[in-house]
């Protein structure tokens, strides 16, 4: 790439994508404390709510943790599954299956500091499309 090149447009914090990707999640998020609120009453309903979500956060951490220790992948630097994201989405799972009060409060205050934080001011270079 020369002087006059431009660098390729990326994921950049403040973003039209980056507003999107705000967007979308905090309608999805609305959506979801929505229906809880709606099924709150109902406790058949609410529980298998509440264990679809556990999978899910399991899954989603099986399936996270297994592309990052893949061999072409892992890094010393990025790849441990000890990081502070999966242990939130562990305790998380804990949290919704279980409905103990401090899994549910570290949830709750992990959410609104750190994930609030990591949506305000992405480190990502790529956009959602790409598999990072």
């Amino acid at each position: 790439m020369n002087a006059m090149e431009a660098p390729p447009p990326g994921f950049v914090q403040g973003s039209f994508l980056h507003f999107l990707c705000l967007a979308v999640s905090a309608l999805a998020a609305v959506a979801t404390a929505l229906a809880a609120r709606r099924w709150r009453d109902e406790p058949a309903t609410a529980s298998i709510w509440r264990r679809g979500i556990a999978v899910g956060c399991l899954v989603s951490w099986a399936l996270t943790a297994a592309y990052q220790l893949h061999p072409e992948r892992f890094s010393w630097h990025g790849s441990l599954p000890l990081q502070f994201c999966n242990l939130a989405n562990l305790i998380g799972a804990y949290a919704v299956a279980t409905r103990r009060r401090l899994p549910q409060s570290l949830t709750y205050f992990w959410t609104f500091a750190l994930s609030s934080w990591a949506f305000l001011t992405p480190s990502l270079y790529v956009g959602p499309a790409e598999l990072g």
